[in-house]
């Protein structure tokens, strides 16, 4: 498959924090840009080598290294909009008290499901059935991005869909190809 697009469907507010503060607000949601290809590629590669255990050399080639460009160009709408809303963290002492230094302010986002799309690079250093089932494996085993997704937040579904934008459920052969690229040379 050259290109596929994933529906992601947000199941509660999400930080992808900007880098910045705004006034009061230590950690900001970017309205121009709530959710960065890079942090998605990123949850991505996350999911690929640490969830998923695929070889480092199979990582590599499908989401880049300083050695090799990504085997995928992404995009995605430019009208892509979300609701900013503040939260705040903090840690509490026995007593119920804020512990000092302990409260933090924080956006949160809202947002509407978004597609992205990633099409693949015919300049590649990679075999595209390989790259192609170790995105769509990622995006499949993805349930949260973004800061405090261990904690509630960011809990996403994603959907994964051809380049007709039909759905591509998971199916056995791709767990066997899956098995087969994780434990290369055994049966």
């Amino acid at each position: 498959m050259s290109a596929f697009e994933f529906d992601v469907e947000f199941r509660g507010p999400f930080l992808v924090a900007s880098g910045y503060a705004e006034l009061g607000i230590d950690d900001a949601v970017d309205p121009h840009d709530p959710l960065p290809l890079t942090a998605w590629k990123g949850v991505l590669r996350a999911e690929a080598d640490h969830r998923l255990g695929f070889s480092l050399d199979l990582v590599h080639g499908t989401f880049g290294c300083p050695a090799h460009p990504a085997a995928w160009a992404w995009s995605r709408p430019n009208n892509y909009e979300v609701t900013r809303q503040a939260a705040n963290r903090l840690q509490l002492t026995p007593e119920g008290l804020a512990k000092k230094g302990m409260l933090a302010s924080q956006q949160v986002a809202w947002g509407a499901p978004v597609r992205l799309r990633a099409d693949f690079r015919s300049e590649a250093d990679i075999d595209r059935d390989d790259a192609s089932l170790v995105l769509r494996a990622a995006a499949h085993s993805l349930s949260g991005l973004g800061s405090g997704r261990r904690r509630g937040r960011g809990w996403v579904r994603v959907q994964v869909r051809d380049a007709h934008r039909e759905v591509m459920p998971w199916t056995t052969q791709d767990t066997d190809r899956l098995v087969a690229l994780l434990k290369p040379g055994q049966p």
